[in-house]
C-alpha cells in the first residue's frame, strides 16, 4: 500500500499515486508546514475543510464556460455548485475552494466552442495591428462584489498598472493613453474603477490620473442604472439570461438545479447585486406617477423614430415598428386592491405580488397586490434574503441618487457610491476624451414582474431533480396579456433583450450631459443599433448575425465593430449620435433634484 498523500487546498484526500502531479509539494506542506506567503484568506483553512473540497479533479479546468461546465453539472453537480457558490458569511471563497477568473485574451473570447463573446472583436483589432503588447483583456471574477475584487484579487490595482504600463511603453506620448472598451457589467466595473483609481481610499492615483492615462471609453450595452432581471434572479432563482448568463448557461441551471438552489447561488454572488436598480423612484417611477419609460398612450409602438431625430442621426432602419408595449395606466396607490392582475400594469412598480390562493373551502376574497417600487427594492429584498445578505449588499453598493452638491463631493471618497453614476461624478478627462455609448434597441426586454408567494410548481422542482429547501416567491405564470407585452408574469419593454432602454441610454442621453455628473464636459455620443437579424424559417441563425442588437450578440455586430476600429485608430471625428429610440424623450421626463449643476 502506498502512503496517503496530504490533502490539497482545493481538493479532497487522495493516495500518493492520485496526487502524483502535486508531489513533493503536498508532502512538504504537510511535514514542514509550507504555505504560500501573503495568503491570509487561505492560511486558516483547516485540513478537514480541505478534505471537504472536491476540486482536485478540476485543477486548472474551467468551471464556467467550455464543455467542462456541462460535464461537471451533469456528473458532479454538487461539486460544481460548491465551487460556484460564494461563502454566505464572507462573500468570497468558501473554505477549501479556490476558483479564479481565467486570464489573457482567451479568457473571454469564447464561452463555449463556437459561442464567441470577445473573439470577433479581438480578431478585428488584430486585423488593424493590435496584439498582446498593446491590447489587454482585463478579465474579472464577476461573482465577487467590487470591493472584494480588489481585496481578494487586487483586480483594480492590476488594471491601473496595466494602463500605466501601456502608456509608458508608448514613450509617454499622448496617443499612448488607453481607450477602454467595456461590455455589460464591465461598464459598472469601470465606473467603479474611475472613482477608485484617484481616491486616497483606493488606488491613490490622485486628481489628474484619468486625464493623463485615458483617451476614451466605449461603453457597450452598459447597464448604468442596473438590470431588473438581476433583482428577479435573487428573489426566486428564475432567470433566462442575466448579464453573465447566456441562454445555454441559463438552460443548464434551470434544468439541473431547483429554484431554491438557483436563488441561493445568485444571492451569494456580490457581483450580481451590483446590477440592482440605481436611482430609486426618481429614475424608475414612483407609486404616484408613471415611470419615465412608461408608454404615454395605448398601443404606443415599441420602436418608432422620435421627432427630435435629425437627418444626421436618422437611418433607413429607423422606420421599423415592432410589437407595442403595455398601455399607459393611471397611478396606483401602493396598497391598491384589484381583482385582475393587469389592473396594475404600471412600470413604476417593479414588482407586484399576488396573495396566495386560499385553501379549498375557504371564503373567496379579492387578490391584493403589494406593489414594490425601486425605492422599496432594498427593504423588500432584505425581507426575502435575510438581514445578513442585505447588510453585505449595503456594505458594497449605494443605489441612491445625489440630492445635494455635498452628496456629489462625498461620493468621491465613499467606496459604496463608486459604481453609481447617479452619485459619483466622472473625473476630469483630457480634451478630446469621448464616451461613446453603443447599445441595441428594439428587442423585448424584461421590465416588471408579477410574483406569487404560492409557487405554481414547488420550489424544489427542477428538470432533473428535487432537493430540500423552499422559495418564498415564484413568477405568477397565470398573468398573461399579449397586448401589454406580458407573458408568464413578466412585462416587457424596449431594450437589448437583457437591459432596458432606460438603463442603457439615460446617462448617455442626459445624465452625463449635466455638469453634476460630467464636470469636465467630456463629449458623449450615442450609437444605437436596431436589431437586423439574419437567418430564416428554413435555416435560422443560432446567433443574431452581423446586424444583431442582442446584448451579447452585438459583440459581433459589424457596425459596432467598425465604430470601435475607427475609435482605437484615432479616426473617430465623424462618429456622431445615431438614435432610433425615444431615449431623449424618456431622459427628459426624469426629474432630478435642482441646483446641482
Amino acid at each position: 500500500m502506498l502512503p496517503s498523500a496530504p490533502s490539497l487546498p482545493f481538493g479532497g484526500p487522495k493516495s500518493a499515486v492520485d496526487n502524483e502531479e502535486f508531489l513533493p509539494g503536498t508532502k512538504l506542506a504537510a511535514e514542514e508546514g509550507l504555505y504560500a506567503k501573503n495568503s491570509p484568506n487561505d492560511s486558516d483553512t483547516t485540513i478537514a475543510e480541505r478534505n471537504r473540497a472536491c476540486g482536485q479533479k478540476y485543477f486548472r479546468k474551467r468551471m464556467w464556460g467550455t464543455m467542462n461546465q456541462f460535464r461537471a453539472v451533469l456528473l458532479d453537480r454538487d461539486c460544481w455548485m460548491q465551487h460556484m457558490m460564494l461563502s454566505p458569511e464572507t462573500g468570497m471563497d468558501p473554505p477549501g475552494v479556490k476558483l479564479r477568473a481565467a486570464q489573457g485574451l482567451d479568457a473571454a473570447d469564447y464561452l463555449f466552442p463556437g459561442y464567441w463573446v470577445w473573439a470577433r472583436m479581438i480578431s478585428n483589432l488584430a486585423a488593424i495591428g493590435y496584439d498582446s503588447n498593446n491590447m489587454h483583456l482585463a478579465a474579472y471574477d464577476w461573482r465577487l462584489s467590487f470591493p472584494d475584487l480588489e481585496k481578494r484579487d487586487a483586480y483594480f490595482s492590476k488594471l491601473k498598472s496595466n494602463i500605466e504600463l501601456t502608456y509608458e511603453s508608448s514613450g509617454g506620448r499622448d496617443d499612448g493613453a488607453a481607450v477602454i472598451i467595456t461590455h455589460s457589467m464591465g461598464s459598472l466595473v469601470f465606473q467603479y474603477f474611475l472613482n477608485w483609481v484617484e481616491s486616497s481610499k483606493g488606488g491613490n492615483g490622485g486628481k489628474g490620473w484619468a486625464e493623463k492615462y485615458l483617451h476614451g471609453w466605449v461603453n457597450i450595452g452598459g447597464p448604468m442604472l442596473g438590470v431588473p432581471k438581476s433583482v428577479s434572479s435573487v428573489i426566486s432563482g428564475e432567470t433566462r439570461d442575466t448579464a453573465h448568463l447566456n441562454a445555454f448557461g441559463a438552460y443548464i441551471l434551470e434544468h439541473f438545479f431547483s429554484r431554491q438552489e438557483r436563488a441561493d447561488l445568485f444571492r451569494s454572488w456580490g457581483g450580481l447585486s451590483s446590477m440592482f436598480l440605481y436611482g430609486g423612484d426618481e429614475l424608475w417611477g414612483s407609486a404616484n406617477e408613471p415611470a419615465p419609460d412608461e408608454p404615454r398612450a395605448p398601443r404606443e409602438p415599441l420602436m418608432s423614430p422620435p421627432e427630435h431625430m435629425t437627418p444626421k442621426s436618422t437611418h433607413p432602419e429607423s422606420t421599423t415598428v415592432l410589437n407595442s408595449p403595455p398601455s399607459a395606466s393611471p397611478p396606483l396607490d401602493k396598497n391598491t386592491t384589484v381583482e385582475q392582475p393587469l389592473a396594475n400594469p404600471s412600470f413604476a412598480h417593479l414588482i407586484s405580488i399576488t396573495k396566495a390562493e386560499h385553501p379549498a373551502g375557504a371564503p373567496e376574497e379579492k387578490s391584493s397586490y403589494a406593489n414594490v417600487t425601486t425605492g422599496d427594492m432594498m427593504e423588500f429584498l432584505g425581507r426575502v434574503v435575510g438581514k445578513k445578505r442585505r447588510e453585505m449588499w449595503d456594505a458594497s453598493y449605494d443605489f441612491g441618487l445625489a440630492k445635494s452638491k455635498k452628496d456629489l463631493k462625498r461620493a468621491k471618497e465613499v467606496p459604496t457610491m463608486w459604481s453609481n453614476a447617479l452619485l459619483a461624478p466622472l473625473p476630469k478627462f483630457k480634451r478630446g476624451f469621448k464616451i461613446i455609448c453603443e447599445y441595441g434597441v428594439g428587442l423585448r426586454t424584461e421590465r416588471k414582474y408579477f410574483y406569487t408567494p404560492d409557487a405554481v410548481a414547488d420550489a424544489n422542482a427542477s428538470g432533473k431533480n428535487a432537493t430540500k429547501g423552499s422559495s418564498i416567491f415564484a413568477l405568477d405564470l397565470t398573468v398573461q396579456d399579449p397586448d401589454r407585452n406580458v407573458e408568464n408574469g413578466v412585462q416587457m419593454t424596449n431594450g437589448d433583450a437583457t437591459v432596458p432602454l432606460l438603463s442603457l441610454g439615460y446617462m448617455c442621453a442626459k445624465g452625463w450631459k449635466l455638469k453634476r455628473y460630467n464636470p469636465s464636459g467630456a463629449e458623449v455620443v450615442i450609437r444605437e443599433h436596431q436589431d437586423k437579424r439574419l437567418g430564416g424559417p428554413i435555416v435560422p441563425s443560432l446567433r443574431g448575425g452581423p446586424g444583431s442588437a442582442d446584448h451579447v450578440d452585438i459583440m459581433g455586430n459589424y457596425a459596432l465593430t467598425e465604430d470601435i476600429l475607427r475609435i482605437v485608430a484615432g479616426a473617430d471625428d465623424n462618429i456622431e449620435d445615431r438614435i432610433y429610440s425615444n431615449i431623449q424623450e424618456i431622459a427628459d421626463r426624469v426629474k432630478l433634484p435642482d441646483g446641482l449643476d
